[in-house]
């Protein structure tokens, strides 16, 4: 029996003659496929669009094309690297608390199992504001960058 099977996209994982997947290092290399903040393009006419790193638009009002993979790499790259890195301490920082109440639970007292939502929305009420000033600072922060039509 055979199964029914949705082709792949064209650049999902080229084989080479043997069945090895041959991985083309110029696009793994680059950050154009990693879901960073989006960049606004404001057009010299006035039009506006919000874009992914790497996307090319062209304003419907004068026919400029623009770019974002003119913006440096390394700039941008380190801007996503921060994003992340905020909400991995976000996420750790809820773990870390979650397994600590549960091994109070566990070895303390079942009746504590009552106070780990508790503590969760305790942390994330005066936690979460420190968490959300920081990133908005480092937003702020962002450079710059003023691109140039092609």
């Amino acid at each position: 029996m055979r199964a029914t099977v949705t082709p792949a996209p064209d650049t999902f994982n080229r084989l080479q003659g043997n069945g090895v997947a041959l991985i083309e290092p110029a696009r793994w290399r680059t950050i154009a496929r990693v879901r960073g903040p989006p960049i606004r393009v404001q057009c010299e006419c006035g039009e506006a669009r919000s874009l992914a790193y790497g996307e090319r638009w062209t304003c419907e009002s004068c026919g400029r094309v623009w770019n974002t993979e003119r913006i440096p790499a390394e700039e941008y790259g380190s801007l996503v690297r921060d994003l992340r890195r905020y909400k991995l301490e976000m996420l750790v920082a809820a773990v870390l608390a979650l397994g600590v109440l549960l091994v109070l639970v566990f070895f303390v007292d079942e009746s504590l199992v009552f106070v780990v939502p508790v503590f969760l929305a305790a942390l994330a009420i005066f936690y979460g504001p420190i968490w959300k000033k920081k990133v908005r600072r480092r937003i702020a922060e962002r450079p710059r960058w003023n691109l140039e039509p092609e």
